[in-house]
């Protein structure tokens, strides 16, 4: 449960901070543009990487639909109605982009979390002790 809360607020934090590097120039421009697109699913690779792989807890534990599926979406959501507001609607164009940008972070978190999965089957087919 500490950590469902840990990364619910470690996003908007991560956010703000990166929205501030990028509009107030404290960010090398040669970095503002990867950074920029890296932006669009940084809540998967952060949720997923981190709890995956740097705290390496299992695929089936409770957690994991939460902190690997529904915290990225959800926050690109709120994410999605925030931008509106602050940068305005466009019609379609907006529209198709946030569904877009979901789109991206859901592949992106069923993608790493099948790449997890893949990558610790292999490794326990290759721990496994041998016969003979």
């Amino acid at each position: 449960m500490k950590s469902c809360i840990f990364y619910t607020l470690l996003l908007p934090l991560l956010y703000a901070l990166l929205w501030y590097l990028l509009h107030h120039d404290l960010m090398p421009a040669s970095l503002a543009v990867p950074f920029g697109i890296l932006s669009l699913i940084l809540p998967s690779l952060v949720c997923c990487i981190g709890w995956l792989w740097i705290q390496r807890r299992r695929i089936r534990s409770i957690e994991t639909p939460y902190i690997c599926f529904i915290l990225p979406l959800g926050f690109m959501c709120v994410a999605s109605v925030v931008s509106v507001y602050i940068w305005g609607y466009d019609g379609f164009s907006t529209i198709f982009g946030h569904f877009l940008i979901l789109v991206a972070n859901a592949a992106c978190s069923a993608g790493l979390v099948g790449l997890t999965w893949l990558l610790r089957l292999l490794w326990r087919i290759a721990s496994a002790p041998k016969a003979g």
